[in-house]
């Protein structure tokens, strides 16, 4: 952009100040707009502690502070005159965090499109000149184009929302309800009343529109905080849950591992006796307790006896953290378990004997689908489960062979009572599983909206062994919010409508309908109506100016009347001459599209139709004729005619006599134009059962220099149809006529002779190559490899006869007999076919479109350059036969006696002839 500084001596125009006016108001409030979000920015960063390992704050307050201390030195310039470079730095100012930000956090794209979209379209219209406004434009489309395409592709570098994102939207309104109430105050003046009045309806829709949309806003917050607690309370619910179940194995555990017949038999190491002990007794708590397994450990950890399956035993169950530390601590213990084939809650009790520790019992209820399921049918949420696979590792733990993957390499899927796996980011198990941390999440699967509280999976020990997800429906939150928020429009809306009703009714009653009433009364009287009247009620301003207006018009009427009697007279008279002149120029136009019209017809039994046709179209006459004379002069005969009447006529071939028979007869005779009326001595004319309806004719000679050679006849149905003008007109058109009948006649005449000359030429030419060609053999040329051959074995191939037959190109495909593509082209001179041309291609070529028009030009050539040679044969021929006539002629004439004149004729005729005799004789009589 090429920028100039005014010089603030010089003195500006009223647009000029009132654009500078307008660029310091936006100068100073986008430095107000840029001072706040700095504040904001830096109190954002303090309430972050300003963490040194997050640089994103620091790089964010950075160009906001560059952005205002831009728009301070915009105002600076622009307070100076230095216009354009002022605005500029104001306007490109906001850009620099309006990108960075979005390029920085997640979640601000579209809100700070939005925001620099508000700010920017005001300074856009009212401050920059249009014919400066295409780069900004550029700019702000680039921008936000970036912001939106960022927000879609979401690079993972960025990191999460730091503070509200309405601020940038709420910053963008509240600049601009203040620019614009700043140009309403500036323009005040001059703005209409109804507009005056429309400013405050508009600002107080604005701050309902800003009010409702705050609200709307702070509704869903509050509901999706709600959202948020109902799933922790879920949590919570899982955890007593599962603290509920450990605290049930752990208490079965210690009631087992009391027990002395147990202990007996376990001493005793009666496998079988605790068997049977046993198993009714785990039977019974499978049914009331879920429990699925029951363990008699050994002392070192090893499995003595397995209920639940009595044909394993003997494992070693130490990478069980229960069971290592009760070996460890001899106390009981609890908690939620890896083992080889799933997970479970373990309860381990120490078994004592006299205080001395004998070995374990251990009591197991699984942690899988059926957990979840009882979990899923008391809270009415899903839930699924994922196990990492370092967890996993000791005990053997793997994920099914059908498992549904995971989004995350640590982890695999286990349980769930939710059919998909929903599309969680991957990233986001990965923090949970670091930090511990549950997040929410919200997510779409289908038409089903859910929310996810991703939390931590505990296992014994406090470790994190996977990931706990408890999947809530959001179709009631979801409702909740459309309900609130539909609540509160309607209400905002109610308000609104009522509120802006009864201030448009006052501002209706007391202003607006009075000063519309006088601006339309004023207006129609300054468009001519002057019998329009104001009547107002009341006796205030409004009703005094209308009275006054009304006797204004009273004037203004008595002088206008007087006046449209002047200028009605003067306007008849110049319509008159204007309709005499538009007919005048409608008739020359006419003229004109007929004889272009006709000026390429070049045949006369097309030529005169279409001219009669023309005739009646253009010129409104129900009837056309062209009369054309006869040989002798002595008939006009009717050779074209439009109308019903004038077709019958020429079926019978109508025909009047010259010098005596109807107006027609009497121009041909005479040359002269005539018109005929119906009355009087004309109305002998009109007696043509053909055309009753005629009332005026008119009839001009065709003539070609000084020669009659018709006329042309037109008639209407209206009395006195013909004017002197139109016997002007139509005898331009009549001249133009009599050209073309005699350039098409000439035509005619041309294209005849020259046909005749065509068809002897060719009849010379065929002789001609006769006589070339006697004795002629006919030859075939082959060109083969680099020279060409000539043979007398002429070639039998169908396309080459077909060609010679019809003079057109033959084609012969290849096919299982024929290997080969085979063109013939016919050689033609002058139409004759002389020779052909076959071309054929290799075995493994096809016939290409451009070959085929390369071989036709060569033929065309070729037949081009025979017919030169012939010429010159022919020539060459002629001369030597005119050299010997010469020679045999000056022998003759060297002699004088009659005896050696003969014997001379004979002897130069058998030489010259190649003859074996030539016999001369004279006649005896004379």
């Amino acid at each position: 952009m090429d920028y100039q500084t005014n010089d603030p001596i010089q003195p500006l125009h009223d647009h000029d100040k009132d654009r500078r006016r307008r660029a310091l108001w936006a100068a100073a409030l986008s430095v107000l707009l840029e001072g706040f979000i700095l504040a904001y920015a830096i109190y954002q960063l303090a309430n972050a502690g300003f963490a040194p390992e997050n640089p994103f704050g620091y790089l964010l307050v950075l160009a906001f502070l560059t952005a205002f201390l831009l728009a301070v030195s915009g105002f600076v310039l622009i307070h100076r005159w230095d216009f354009n470079r002022g605005v500029d730095l104001v306007y490109y100012s906001g850009f620099l965090p309006a990108v960075l930000t979005p390029l920085l956090y997640s979640g601000w794209g579209i809100t700070t499109s939005i925001a620099i979209g508000i700010v920017s379209l005001p300074i856009l219209f009212f401050v920059y000149p249009p014919q400066q406004r295409q780069n900004p434009i550029l700019f702000l489309i680039g921008a936000i184009f970036i912001n939106v395409a960022v927000e879609v592709l979401d690079p993972a570098y960025r990191a999460e929302v730091p503070a509200n994102t309405q601020i940038g939207p709420v910053a963008g309104v509240v600049f601009l309800l203040l620019f614009l109430g700043s140009l309403a105050v500036q323009e005040w003046p001059r703005l209409p009343i109804g507009t005056k009045v429309a400013i405050p309806l508009v600002i107080i829709l604005l701050i309902f529109g800003s009010l409702t949309w705050i609200s709307t806003n702070n509704i869903r917050a509050q509901v999706e905080a709600d959202e948020e607690q109902q799933l922790i309370l879920l949590n919570e619910s899982y955890n007593t849950y599962v603290a509920s179940q450990s605290n049930a194995a752990a208490a079965l555990a210690i009631s087992l591992a009391n027990r002395e017949d147990v202990i007996a038999l376990f001493e005793a190491r009666d496998r079988d006796g605790l068997l049977e002990l046993l198993t009714p007794m785990f039977t019974s708590l499978k049914e009331d307790y879920d429990i699925r397994h029951l363990y008699v450990e050994e002392p070192n950890g090893t499995v003595f006896l397995s209920v639940h399956d009595p044909e394993s035993y003997g494992n070693n169950i130490t990478y069980r953290r229960t069971a290592a530390d009760v070996l460890a601590l001899r106390q009981p213990v609890a908690g939620v378990e890896i083992g080889p084939d799933r997970l479970g809650v373990r309860g381990v009790a120490p078994m004592l004997e006299r205080s001395k520790f004998v070995g374990m019992i251990e009591v197991g209820i699984d942690y899988d689908t059926a957990f979840i399921q009882n979990l899923k049918s008391t809270t009415g949420a899903d839930y699924t489960m994922w196990v990492t696979y370092e967890a996993a590792q000791p005990a053997g733990l793997k994920a099914a062979f059908d498992a549904p993957l995971s989004a995350s390499s640590k982890l695999f899927y286990y349980a769930s009572t939710y059919p998909n796996v929903l599309p969680i980011d991957g990233e986001t198990y990965t923090q949970v599983l670091e930090t511990g941390v549950a997040q929410t999440v919200r997510v779409v699967d289908g038409a089903n909206e859910l929310a996810v509280y991703v939390a931590p999976m505990i296992g014994y020990g406090g470790r994190i062994i996977g990931i706990f997800e408890i999947i809530n429906s959001r179709a009631a939150t979801l409702a909740n919010i459309r309900t609130n928020t539909r609540n509160l429009i309607v209400f905002a809306v109610i308000i609104a409508v009522i509120s802006l009703g009864v201030l448009r009714a006052i501002s209706q009653r007391v202003i607006l309908h009075p000063v519309t009433a006088l601006v339309n009364t004023a207006r129609q009287q300054a468009e001519g109506n002057l019998n329009a009247r104001v009547e107002l009620p009341g006796s205030d301003e409004f009703s005094q100016l209308g009275e006054s207006l009304n006797t204004l018009a009273n004037n203004l009427q008595d002088l206008v009347q007087d006046l449209e009697a002047r200028v009605n007279e003067r306007t008849a008279d110049l319509e008159k001459a204007m309709e005499q002149t538009d007919h005048r120029s409608k008739q020359i136009e006419s003229v004109a599209e007929v004889a272009n019209s006709v000026a390429t017809i070049r045949e006369l039994h097309q030529l005169l139709p279409r001219i009669v046709q023309l005739i009646s179209e253009r010129f409104g006459y129900y009837h056309a004729g062209i009369f054309l004379l006869d040989g002798s002069k002595e008939y006009a005969f009717l050779t074209a005619a439009n109308s019903e009447g004038g077709r019958r006529m020429l079926a019978r071939s109508h025909r009047l006599k010259v010098g005596s028979e109807g107006i027609v007869g009497f121009v041909t005779y005479t040359g002269k134009p005539r018109v005929a009326l119906d009355v009087g001595t004309d109305a002998v004319f009109f007696d043509n059962p053909d055309l009753p309806d005629t009332r005026s004719e008119i009839a001009l000679p065709l003539r070609v220099g000084d020669e009659i050679i018709g006329a042309l006849d037109v008639q209407s149905t209206e009395p006195g149809a013909f004017s002197q003008e139109d016997i002007e007109v139509l005898s331009i058109l009549a001249d133009q006529i009599a050209i073309a009948i005699e350039n098409a006649r000439l035509f005619e005449d041309s294209r005849k002779l020259l046909a005749e000359t065509q068809t002897a030429y060719g009849k010379n030419l065929q002789e001609t190559w006769k006589i070339i060609n006697l004795g002629r053999q006919e030859v075939r040329y082959d060109f083969k490899g680099i020279e060409v051959q000539t043979s007398r074995e002429l070639l039998n191939f169908p396309e080459i006869a077909e060609a010679s037959t019809t003079g057109k190109i033959a084609i012969r495909e290849k096919n299982g007999k024929v290997p080969n593509t085979s063109l013939a082209v016919p050689i033609k001179v002058r139409g004759l076919v002389v020779g052909t041309m076959n071309v054929r291609l290799p075995v493994n070529r096809e016939l290409d479109p451009d070959e085929l028009d390369i071989s036709e030009a060569i033929a065309e050539r070729l037949g081009i350059a025979i017919e030169g040679a012939m010429l010159l044969e022919e020539s060459q021929r002629k001369a030597v036969t005119e050299s010997a006539i010469g020679d045999i002629s000056a022998k003759i004439g060297a002699s004088t006696d009659l005896e050696a004149i003969m014997a001379t004729a004979v002897s130069e005729l058998k030489k010259i002839l190649g003859a074996s005799e030539v016999a001369l004789k004279l006649t005896g009589e004379l």
